[in-house]
């Protein structure tokens, strides 16, 4: 029996082509952590994203309601580019409070409260912007007084799946 060049043909595309065709689903369906799972960003953009961030001094202790009593921190934070330029940040931010340990080596005591917000919605992230100061606000109520006086550790982590994870902390005084 005589084989024709294009039955030849079919036969030996077909095998490949149907085995491409079973293993190209799987590889397009990737799910990775909240921190920097290989996004391409071409250069110079990606000079543009965040590297690193910091917990700004007017950062305090305040009241949201006029009960009065402190029920929460206004926090203020900025994200820092790779020139050290403020920049705006798309990802998650977690906010943890923990009391003061002076003999701890990181001052962290014991975790009182935790706060995720999510930035990586173009409009969340213009409702926490504050474009005078540069920084993102966040009023992170908590559900008793903070005790005036009492020092606490702020930390914030920001994961983004453009960038590499950010961590900042910095100590405040309550009512000061």
């Amino acid at each position: 029996m005589k084989m024709t060049i294009r039955r030849r043909l079919i036969q030996v595309l077909t095998i490949p082509t149907v085995l491409f065709a079973l293993v190209l689903p799987g590889c397009l369906i990737t799910k990775g952590p909240a921190v920097n799972d290989g996004a391409a960003v071409p250069s110079p953009i990606d000079l543009t994203l965040p590297v690193s961030i910091e917990i700004h001094p007017f950062t305090e202790a305040r009241t949201f309601d006029n009960a009065g009593g402190i029920k929460g921190i206004e926090m203020r934070i900025k994200a820092l580019d790779a020139d050290d330029d403020t920049t705006k940040a798309y990802g998650d931010f977690r906010v943890e409070m923990y009391t003061h340990n002076p003999q701890a080596s990181n001052k962290l005591g014991m975790k009182v409260a935790t706060w995720d917000i999510k930035l990586l919605d173009a409009k969340d992230n213009r409702r926490h912007w504050h474009a005078i100061s540069r920084t993102y606000k966040f009023l992170l109520e908590w559900d008793k007084p903070i005790p005036v006086g009492q020092r606490y550790v702020l930390q914030a982590v920001f994961s983004s799946p453009f960038t590499d994870r950010a961590v900042t902390q910095r100590t405040f005084v309550s009512g000061e």
